[in-house]
């Protein structure tokens, strides 16, 4: 809805140009720093508007945004006046870290370019919040979309759409700047459920601020705690924890590469099913990325290669995800431990 709202409002600035005799090119792209989850995808091509995908930086271990390739983009001719928007991420699984939204939001301002934050996850970290507030502060910051059931621990379904500023139209000052949210309420079509409404409402009102506010420090805590324990065990196996806990404070990434080389590939066994093993032992959420071996994996037009880890060649391959979000408990991540240790042990037998 955020890109439809944004597309509509160029097509009609395009359309007041017309009339004047002016000619300008529709917006008809996306810059998307890569980051491998679909309905981001889905959502550009859903717009009938067209990716350009920008490929991140290897730092150590982290994948970063590679603002120098968003501002060649921006500058090049064939796209000049063409596109849309900026679609930013800031809340992903490592070793991909927040995208550099404040970076992001200068360009944007100084190309004339519109700029979308998926934030799914970022409402309950302190730092992307710090993150988008800085964006908004020195940049272009159109919309940004949150999850609630990921922030607020409600049923699955429902999303917030905020925005602190009407910086659309920014081609011709003269014409009067739009109220994106009013914008998006006028273009939904409605006949949703109120369900997702009603259950963040009841939530509110039972958690409080106060106790809002300290399920987002215990979330801080669990973060380093969790990090910390699987440092501890990881080196017992011959793996390691990825480095990425300085820009990613939600996902932490870990091989699987010595499991992989002794025990998987021996008996041909695809990685993934570390996760499967996991999950019907109620671990649920460890996500494992494995080479994919050449080949392809299609998102609407666009192809790509190990889909799912952020790029086509990262080095660390295979490796799982876990995280801490609101509302985990240390006892929850002591016992995730425990039986991360008892997987490995299986396998080693």
């Amino acid at each position: 809805m955020s890109l439809l709202a944004l597309k509509s409002e160029s097509d009609k600035a395009r359309r007041a140009q017309a009339e004047k005799g002016e000619e300008s090119p529709p917006k008809e792209y996306v810059i998307f720093p890569r980051i491998d989850q679909k309905t981001c995808l889905k959502s550009i091509y859903t717009a009938n508007l067209q990716p350009i995908i920008i490929e991140p930086i290897h730092d150590g271990d982290e994948l970063k945004t590679n603002l120098p390739q968003i501002e060649k983009v921006m500058s090049d001719e064939k796209y000049k006046g063409r596109i849309l928007c900026v679609l930013s991420t800031t809340s992903c699984f490592a070793p991909r870290v927040y995208d550099s939204v404040a970076e992001i939001a200068k360009l944007c301002k100084e190309h004339k370019v519109g700029h979308v934050i998926n934030s799914a996850y970022g409402l309950q970290c302190t730092r992307i919040s710090n993150d988008i507030v800085n964006a908004d502060r020195v940049g272009t910051v159109d919309v940004i979309v949150s999850s609630t059931d990921k922030n607020f621990m409600v049923p699955v379904g429902g999303s917030i759409v905020y925005s602190t500023t009407q910086k659309l139209n920014r081609d011709d000052p003269k014409v009067p700047r739009v109220n994106m949210i009013e914008k998006i309420n006028k273009l939904y079509p409605g006949r949703a459920s109120s369900a997702p409404i009603i259950d963040l409402f009841i939530t509110y009102l039972e958690m409080g601020e106060l106790n809002l506010k300290a399920l987002l420090r215990e979330r801080k805590e669990n973060f380093a705690y969790l990090n910390e324990q699987l440092h501890e065990l990881m080196p017992k196996y011959g793996e390691r924890v990825l480095e990425t806990s300085k820009n990613n404070k939600i996902s932490i990434a870990a091989t699987l590469t010595a499991l992989n080389e002794k025990v998987f590939m021996p008996n041909n066994i695809n990685a993934t099913f570390f996760g499967s093993y996991l999950f019907h032992r109620r671990v649920s959420g460890v996500r494992v990325c494995a080479s994919s071996k050449g080949a392809l994996s299609t998102v609407g037009e666009s192809k790509f290669i190990n889909y799912g880890t952020h790029c086509d060649d990262y080095a660390d391959l295979p490796y799982f995800t876990s995280a801490a979000s609101i509302g985990q408990t240390k006892r929850e991540i002591d016992l995730y431990v425990h039986r991360l240790d008892e997987a490995f042990q299986h396998f080693y037998q």
